[in-house]
């Protein structure tokens, strides 16, 4: 799940918003050990890529291995955000900078993001 929380006021002579944030909701049940170990590692200022994908070919169809890696799978876009924060199902708090950071608990993470204004407003324009 993703979802925008903020789209901050262009600062004074920019087009391009102050300040984007969003939250993406990570759902970790049925991950193996490892893969879940890793999104439970995410801290503060570390920099994820988030990925728009559309389906290529139908259910069963294999991909056209002549066509390009990216088209091949449905990659439209790539766009990189930056971690604020991370939410554990519990509401506990995890930044990774902390004394008193506690484990994160559960098989959910929410990730509050800091996206890049300068795209966001290119792909708003689009």
């Amino acid at each position: 799940e993703f979802k925008l929380f903020k789209v901050g006021k262009p600062f004074l002579g920019e087009a391009r918003p102050s300040e984007v944030r969003a939250e993406c909701v990570v759902t970790l049940q049925g991950s193996r050990p490892e893969v879940a170990r890793e999104w439970s590692e995410i801290r503060k200022h570390d920099v994820v890529f988030l990925l728009t994908i559309a389906a290529a070919v139908a259910d069963g169809e294999k991909p056209d291995a002549a066509v390009p890696f990216p088209q091949r799978l449905g990659l439209v876009r790539v766009r990189g955000a930056e971690v604020t924060q991370v939410v554990d199902e519990e509401g506990h708090v995890f930044t990774g900078e902390s004394e008193n950071d506690q484990p994160l608990r559960g098989s959910l993470r929410k990730l509050e993001l800091q996206l890049d204004t300068a795209q966001y407003h290119l792909d708003a324009q689009a």
